[in-house]
């Protein structure tokens, strides 16, 4: 009886000690995809932690975006990288972009990156067409 005793507390602990503990997510700073006049494409790396919820906060203030006061824009989650793309964005305006992921354990997300999308240049017909940031 006590040798059933001791091989099952051997195996409870290589159990114990072979799981994964879940950890709040731990993500790389943002890669900028592609700016244009009206949407910024990005995408993060998950290094640590599962992801139940991901997505990308932005703001045209660096504070708002901090404090998650900022809109929130879904993104997809696969393999280990979260990608989105944040629409309906001015022309020629700076915008503050921070990426977020969560889990059971909480919420872990990138550094602040600061983009400017392109602005619109009119034809000889008022037409507007994507141009370059200033």
């Amino acid at each position: 009886m006590k040798k059933m005793i001791y091989i099952f507390a051997i195996a409870s602990l290589f159990c114990l000690a072979s799981c994964e503990k879940e950890v709040v997510p731990v993500l790389q700073p943002i890669v900028v995809e592609e700016v244009t006049a009206d949407a910024v494409a990005c995408s993060c790396e998950v290094m640590e932690g599962s992801i139940e919820q991901c997505g990308f906060y932005y703001a045209t203030s660096k504070n708002n975006v901090t404090n998650k006061k900022g809109k929130k824009a879904d993104a997809t989650f696969s393999g280990n990288t979260i990608s989105g793309k944040i629409v309906d964005l001015s022309p020629n305006t700076t915008y503050y972009i921070m990426g977020y992921g969560m889990n059971e354990k909480g919420e872990g997300v990138t550094e602040v990156v600061q983009v400017k999308t392109t602005s619109l240049v009119p034809d000889i017909d008022d037409n507007q067409y994507p141009g370059k940031t200033e």
